[in-house]
């Protein structure tokens, strides 16, 4: 499981709203090229960025918009079971700490919107997971 998974990661849970949710996305949808409409024959993928910095989020649906340049609101239409999300909308975001950021104590996780919990090393929990068949 180590060479599967070799980072010492936590399993880490983060509330979060729309504009967290479409930055996360943004960050990630860094990894495909400006595409000028009507030119043709344009790389998609800059093969200068990390393929792990690109996010997939269970349950939610969203498009990316590659005509527009990074980080400048690429990512739109995001949507939960068939809803646009409103900017009172919450989640609970499972991912690894590092992404999270929340190599820190409870009291500033509870202020960043973290769930403080004790949660298993990734590997832990993907070994449970592939366990189960």
């Amino acid at each position: 499981m180590q060479a599967l998974y070799p980072h010492p990661d936590r399993l880490c849970l983060e509330v979060v709203d729309r504009e967290t949710l479409r930055a996360r996305l943004e960050r990630g949808a860094v990894m495909f090229r400006r595409i000028v409409p009507g030119r043709r024959d344009q790389p998609l993928l800059d093969v200068s960025c990390p393929p792990y910095r690109f996010e997939l989020i269970d349950g939610l649906d969203w498009r990316i918009d590659p005509s527009r340049p990074a980080g400048d609101g690429r990512v739109d239409h995001l949507r939960h079971a068939g809803r646009g999300l409103g900017p009172q909308d919450r989640f609970v975001l499972a991912s690894a700490s590092h992404r999270a950021g929340s190599d820190e104590t409870p009291q500033r996780c509870l202020r960043a919107r973290r769930i403080a919990v004790e949660g298993p090393l990734m590997r832990e929990a993907l070994r449970a997971h592939l366990a189960q068949g």
